[in-house]
């Protein structure tokens, strides 16, 4: 295949004998001054809406590839987590968010800008921009590439760096529980990217310049933004913008639709100078970009079982009583009830599918447009 590589890239395993599979797809070639892509599906590896559009988008770009249309490199996993692909318990229940074996959430605790980093960047930061973005990029390439990492997770993640820091747009593509479809992005790329998040049929884009759990979007686009806060007498563009895309929920996957999807992503890379081909139509519709700090995460203090009053897309009012956690065990049908109130006015982004819960846990998330004080700094994200 011209201008395609298919690479299998082996991650040692924690135990002996065992390995697991990172399978990387190259379109293009890798040229310096030439524009690079990113894009990956499943980093919880049990989310599978994503894994179907990028199904739907490989033979899209080794078309393009084969024909020469692809200006740089577009570097794509369509399963990027075949670590937590690999957790199934008792033969039904698949764990993809967290690794069984640390417990960590896989799209938590991602981290490019140490001390060290930081102090060899300020070291050759100049007036030239360009030049700027360069040395950036090599002094992060070569601080992920000497990397020791002691566990499978740690190679794992070592792996995506490398195969991503340098990119210059980067799609982490994931969906939500039952959920309307959004993404999150860092403030400073709206309205910029109110295309893309047209391209995605979004219903809102969420914007926090730190959410507060090192999330792997943040961990690129937060480099660019962090160094300009820190040297603000030399020119830093965000030279990596990236999202998470949350595509409505686990259980939205239908062919067709995904197919759609990954057309419009394609038309994404070509009228952002990545493909050299002309765009087709983006949906037309209206997004929104609002501060996540806007949005509840609304949880339960109590164990039993959650009914809604709402559905996702719904219309709520600060104080309008919006769910329930029925004690089963209760006999007076009245105090078995604890009802759960919206605390901002917003539409309903998203509810859980498990109907058990347990204190602490969120039931939904309702987007308002007003920032809550009990949002303001710390951490934003639901798990």
């Amino acid at each position: 295949m011209k201008n395609v590589i298919i690479e299998n890239r082996p991650l040692k395993g924690d135990f002996q004998g065992t390995s697991y599979n990172l399978r990387v797809f190259r379109f293009g070639a890798a040229q310096p001054g030439k524009p690079k892509a990113y894009m990956h599906a499943a980093l919880h590896a049990d989310e599978t809406p994503g894994m179907l559009i990028l199904h739907h988008m490989l033979p899209k770009l080794q078309a393009a590839a084969e024909a020469g249309l692809i200006d740089g490199e577009i570097v794509v996993l369509p399963q990027a987590n075949p670590l937590g692909g690999a957790q199934v318990m008792f033969g039904d229940t698949h764990i993809g968010r967290f690794d069984m074996a640390s417990g960590q959430n896989h799209n938590r605790g991602w981290e490019l800008l140490s001390p060290a980093v930081i102090a060899d960047i300020e070291a050759v930061l100049s007036d030239d921009e360009t030049a700027n973005v360069a040395h950036i990029r090599r002094i992060i390439g070569a601080a992920v590439a000497a990397r020791q990492p002691s566990t499978v997770l740690e190679r794992f993640r070592k792996e995506i760096l490398q195969l991503s820091h340098d990119a210059d747009i980067v799609f982490d593509i994931h969906c939500d529980d039952e959920s309307d479809r959004h993404l999150f992005i860092i403030p400073e790329q709206w309205p910029d990217w109110e295309d893309i998040a047209r391209a995605s049929r979004s219903a809102v884009a969420l914007t926090a310049a730190d959410s507060g759990g090192g999330s792997y979007d943040e961990c690129l686009s937060t480099v660019w933004t962090r160094l300009q806060a820190r040297f603000p007498n030399h020119p830093i563009p965000l030279a990596c913008p990236a999202a998470t895309f949350e595509y409505a929920g686990w259980a939205d996957v239908e062919d067709d639709v995904a197919a759609e999807d990954a057309q419009h992503l394609f038309s994404i890379l070509c009228s952002r100078g990545f493909i050299n081909m002309e765009p087709t139509p983006l949906p037309d519709i209206t997004v929104e970009g609002l501060p996540l700090e806007a949005t509840e995460m609304l949880r339960t203090e109590v164990s039993g079982i959650l009914t809604y009053k709402v559905a996702v897309g719904d219309q709520v009012t600060k104080g309008q009583h919006v769910a329930d956690i029925i004690d089963p065990t209760e006999l007076d049908p009245v105090k078995a009830r604890t009802p759960l109130y919206a605390t901002t006015d917003g539409f309903i982004l998203s509810r859980r599918t498990r109907k058990l819960m347990f204190p602490g846990e969120s039931v939904m998330k309702i987007v308002g447009r007003e920032v809550l004080e009990s949002r303001q700094g710390g951490y934003l994200l639901e798990d």
